[in-house]
Formats: structure tokens, C-alpha cells, sequence
């Protein structure tokens, strides 16, 4: 084998090697970027769930235990 068709084939490895690791940051960027948007999503369902139950729990007090009052 000659020298420029060992350098060429390491090049080769080199170029496939940084389009395999330039896809995988790619990802995990879209993975991340699409991870922040679900947290905020979960803590705006949390809030409104807090909410709700704070209106229930004012509209409709609990019943007394052996009526009491």
C-alpha cells in the first residue's frame, strides 16, 4: 500500500468519525431543547392542578364527621 492511500484512508476514518459525533450532538440539542419545553409543560399542569384544587377546596368544604359542625 502506498503512503497517500493510507493518509487518504485515515482521513476518510477521521471525516466519518466527526459526521458521527456532529449527529449525535445534534440530537441530544433537539432531545435537550425539547426537554425544556416538557418541564415547563409539566410545572404549568402542576400549577393549574394546585389551582383547581384550592377552588374545590373553598367552593365545597368537607362534610363534618358524625355532624359536627
Amino acid at each position: 500500500m502506498s503512503t497517500y492511500f493510507l493518509l487518504f484512508e485515515v482521513a476518510r476514518l477521521r471525516q466519518q468519525e466527526m459526521l458521527q459525533q456532529a449527529e449525535v450532538e445534534r440530537f441530544y440539542k433537539s432531545v435537550k431543547g425539547n426537554r425544556s419545553g416538557l418541564l415547563q409543560q409539566i410545572g404549568y399542569r402542576l400549577v393549574d392542578a394546585i389551582w383547581q384544587l384550592k377552588v374545590r377546596s373553598q367552593s365545597n368544604p368537607a362534610i363534618p364527621i358524625f355532624g359536627e359542625k
